[in-house]
């Protein structure tokens, strides 16, 4: 699994990536993460819609959707999970085999202590009554991207392709006066990384985080992006200061 999650992330080329995808098995269900993780970089690095994967993919349009759902999914690990296991929980997430706590995908508590108190925040702007790290704090239901957001504000965006819309809400609402620090996948090659985060101050983060209960680290590397900030690039060594 480990080589096969390597070589996709090292090629570049849409075409190389379709290659990856076309020489995948068949069946969904048993194809591996070689096809995931490469409809995840033809999205997040190449702009494809889910619809247009689908199309060139000659796939279903919710089949498309179950397999990049298992490929953001930070509670997997393509070196640590079979793909069947990832597959199993995008379409039946009710499963026995799974939780639905969504502390699966919930801050990381010890982060967010050590960011809070740096920048105490006032409001969490993207979470459910669960996972929510402050008193004040938008639902999927309230839709935080239409309110407008002020003070101290703490986001951990969703990780599937709407997050460019969030990352861009935090950098105008830093823009208009509010303090946004944000939770995101260190994916320098997405566009909405090169669009926003570098006009903001962006600390990468050593090793992989665990996010809520989950037991395996997340299949990638993170950031904290500050907005408003002075355009630079920390290496934090956030425990070393807790």
């Amino acid at each position: 699994m480990k080589a096969e999650a390597a070589e996709v992330r090292s090629v570049l080329s849409e075409d190389q990536l379709w290659a990856v995808s076309d020489s995948a098995e068949a069946d969904i269900s048993k194809a591996g993460w070689a096809r995931a993780r490469a409809w995840q970089a033809l999205r997040d690095t190449w702009g494809w819609k889910n619809r247009e994967i689908a199309q060139r993919a000659k796939k279903s349009d919710s089949l498309v959707s179950f397999v990049l759902k298992a490929a953001d999914n930070p509670k997997f690990d393509p070196d640590q999970t079979p793909w069947e296991e990832a597959y199993e929980w995008a379409t039946n997430p009710d499963s026995v085999h799974f939780s639905s706590d969504t502390s699966e995908w919930a801050t990381p508590t010890d982060i967010f202590a050590a960011l809070d108190s740096e920048f105490q925040f006032t409001i969490d702007v993207c979470a459910t009554a669960k996972n929510a790290k402050c008193a004040k704090y938008f639902t999927k239901a309230q839709d935080g991207l239409s309110k407008d957001w002020m003070g101290s504000c703490w986001m951990n965006p969703p990780y599937g392709d709407e997050i460019g819309k969030w990352v861009e809400k935090a950098y105008e609402s830093g823009q208009n006066g509010a303090t946004v620090v944000c939770l995101v996948p260190a994916r320098v090659d997405t566009d909405w990384f090169w669009r926003f985060c570098r006009f903001g101050e962006v600390r990468f983060l050593k090793g992989r985080l665990r996010f809520g209960e989950a037991t395996a680290s997340a299949p990638f590397p993170s950031a904290v992006v500050i907005f408003p900030g002075e355009s630079k690039v920390r290496w934090w060594e956030w425990r070393a200061q807790g």
